[in-house]
């Protein structure tokens, strides 16, 4: 899935955000500079980000939402 997503940095927390393709809703995830920074140091997600739910991840990486996923695939992340 490939689309637009808004990159917020305060220089402390990162927001990126995206409208969903099925629900037509705004999907956000935010998580810490640091962490952000660690993740493309080439730290694993899960453990550059381990307080966030596998369907976060995703988007992270994908920029598949939950639901679009479950569209496009029929099931659920595993944690």
């Amino acid at each position: 899935m490939s689309r637009d997503l808004l990159y917020e940095d305060d220089g402390i927390n990162i927001r990126i955000s995206g409208k969903c393709t099925v629900t037509g809703e705004v999907y956000v995830v935010e998580v810490t500079a640091a962490q952000w920074d660690t993740w493309k140091g080439g730290v694993m997600i899960q453990d550059a980000m381990p307080n966030l739910s596998a369907d976060q991840r995703e988007f992270l990486i994908s920029g598949s939402t939950p639901a679009e996923f479950q569209k496009l695939f029929g099931g659920e992340l595993d944690e």
